[in-house]
């Protein structure tokens, strides 16, 4: 008997606590929207679009949202609308007891810029070309006209993204007959690749001739460091 008393107090406390949480909900809606806030999270160290600029893009879309109901705001179909802005990765929209609209931006994030004619754009981190800002500009190796091999060249980028030494000291990527061709940030020689096969031993190679090497002869000593034949490093001299 004792059971079944503590089993039903259970059931009522269980089912109290869900109209508690449907009254809640219920008076939530029913609240007047008090403003709207939009936070934008940084990318690559800096904001390729402003909150100001996406607030001035929902009240355009909306009329504003003021003396609305909370219930009345289609929070998925928002997030819908920031998510096709061209800087923006993914939009979360929610609501607090205050009448508060929260909306959270993520950017996308840049790997890659493309100097390609007359056109400059950048590749984010989902492969996909992104435009460039009026207000920040990534610091990310740079390309120099159209890859033969855009998936390749995409695999290229993110193991050079994910080597911390390959961040330090590669600024640009570049293809010549057929070979890919890394430009050194410091120095005065560049860097023969060759394929992207075998990337992580050709940097092995690499960072053991940095290691080893230059600092014996100096950096402005070679034009160019040659990492295409296998167990090499062939140097050319200025």
């Amino acid at each position: 008997m004792k059971a079944l008393t503590t089993y039903g107090t259970a059931i009522l406390g269980l089912l109290l606590i869900g109209l508690l949480v449907r009254f809640t909900e219920q008076k939530h809606a029913e609240r007047l929207v008090e403003g709207l806030r939009v936070a934008v999270h940084p990318a690559a160290g800096g904001n390729f679009v402003t909150a100001e600029e996406l607030l001035a893009e929902i009240n355009a879309e909306t009329d504003s949202f003021r003396g609305n109901y909370l219930h009345e705001i289609n929070s998925a179909l928002l997030e819908e609308k920031l998510e096709a802005h061209p800087m923006v990765q993914t939009a979360e929209v929610y609501f607090e007891m205050n009448g508060q609209v929260y909306v959270d931006v993520w950017q996308r994030e840049p790997i890659l810029r493309f100097f390609d004619g007359n056109k400059s754009y950048y590749w984010d981190t989902d492969g996909r070309q992104m435009p460039l800002s009026e207000h920040f500009t990534a610091y990310v190796p740079l390309f120099y006209g159209t890859p033969s091999d855009t998936a390749e060249l995409y695999g290229l980028v993110m193991a050079l993204r994910a080597d911390a030494f390959c961040c330090e000291y590669i600024s640009g990527i570049s293809e010549v007959d057929g070979d890919y061709v890394l430009t050194a940030r410091k120095g005065k020689h560049e860097i023969v690749l060759g394929s992207a096969d075998g990337f992580e031993e050709k940097m092995e190679r690499l960072k053991l001739f940095y290691d080893k090497t230059l600092p014996q002869v100096g950096r402005e000593r070679y034009s160019k460091v040659n990492l295409k034949y296998a167990g090499q490093v062939v140097c050319t001299t200025n």
